[in-house]
C-alpha cells in the first residue's frame, strides 16, 4: 500500500473549532491554534527522527550513534508530553483548579497524570 502524506491525512483546520478557517486566536478543542500547531510540527519532527533511526538500524549503522538517536528522541517526546500537560492545565483543568469544590479531585487527578507521564 503507498504510504499516504501526512499533510493530505491531517489538516488542522478540520478540528478547527468554528467555521473550519483558521486565523489567529482560533481555537482546537478550547486550545490556542499557535499551541496546537507547535505539537503538531513537533510531533511531524519525531516522526522524521524514528525514520531516521529505522534506517540508521536498517543500514547497521554503529550502534552508539542509534543510541544516541534514542535518546535524542526520548527527549523529543518528553518535550511533547510536557507541552501537552500544560495545555492540559491551561484549557481543561485551569476552571476546576479555580473551584473550590472541584480543586481537590482536579489536583488528584493532575498529580496521578504527572506521576503516569514520569
Amino acid at each position: 500500500m503507498p504510504r499516504q502524506d501526512v499533510s493530505k491525512r491531517f489538516r488542522l483546520a478540520d478540528y478547527v473549532d468554528g467555521e473550519g478557517e483558521t486565523g489567529p486566536g482560533d481555537t482546537v478543542h478550547g486550545a490556542v491554534l499557535t499551541d496546537i500547531e507547535s505539537i503538531v510540527n513537533r510531533l511531524r519532527r519525531i516522526e522524521g527522527q524514528v525514520r531516521g533511526l529505522q534506517r540508521m538500524v536498517l543500514e547497521g549503522r554503529d550502534c552508539r550513534e542509534q543510541i544516541i538517536q534514542v535518546v535524542a528522541l526520548r527527549s523529543a517526546v518528553n518535550q511533547v508530553g510536557m507541552a501537552l500537560i500544560a495545555r492540559h492545565v491551561q484549557c481543561c483543568a485551569q476552571d476546576n483548579l479555580l473551584s473550590e469544590e472541584k480543586l481537590p479531585g482536579t489536583m488528584e487527578s493532575l498529580i496521578d497524570l504527572l506521576r503516569k507521564f514520569c
